[in-house]
């Protein structure tokens, strides 16, 4: 798909890949075409199958930061969102990779495991979705996982006083919030 070419259904089974192992699906999900997704689930498209190079449908919606995708997907496509694939990654995993703030939000609100490991072989480094950010340099990710995580998951974080400015803070002001600067007297 993303070499120039249409949707890759060559054979009418769009869990068939392509000559080059390309997948409707996954091609699809890359480039967020929720309308595509939705035909091709509608034709029997399963969300579970891995394209010729490893990825998921919803890891690649992930790691591009499309939201409505990653959201019809899980939704109505039923794609098992911890699901990890060829490299072991998560979803959540490639969305923090990417620095992808929204879709991260999305995956923790739709139940994705913040504590899912990649590779549990060494307890020195977790590989978990907060430690994959921090080794790609995305500080905002890693800090809003860390910070979902302390609050004990999404659900208690979106509780939180404030949350709404903390979430947008995160979204859109580059980082953790800072703290209130109130005068006491």
């Amino acid at each position: 798909m993303g070499r120039g070419r249409g949707l890759p259904i060559t054979s009418g089974d769009p869990n068939v890949p392509d000559e080059y192992g390309d997948m409707a699906l996954v091609g699809a999900a890359r480039s967020g075409q929720v309308g595509v997704i939705r035909v091709l689930l509608a034709h029997g498209a399963k969300t579970g199958i891995q394209d010729g190079f490893g990825w998921l449908p919803l890891s690649a919606a992930a790691s591009r930061g499309h939201v409505e995708a990653v959201e019809v997907l899980v939704k109505e496509g039923k794609a098992d969102i911890d699901a990890q694939a060829q490299d072991r990654l998560t979803a959540l995993m490639w969305a923090a990779r990417a620095g992808r703030l929204e879709v991260i939000r999305c995956l923790l609100k739709l139940g994705a495991n913040l504590d899912l490991r990649r590779d549990a072989r060494d307890d020195d480094d977790p590989e978990d979705a907060e430690w994959t950010a921090r080794r790609h340099g995305k500080e905002d990710a890693a800090n809003l996982l860390a910070d979902v995580r302390a609050a004990g998951g999404w659900k208690k974080f979106a509780r939180e006083p404030g949350r709404v400015r903390k979430t947008l803070q995160y979204i859109f002001g580059g980082g953790r919030p800072k703290p209130d600067k109130r005068a006491t007297i």
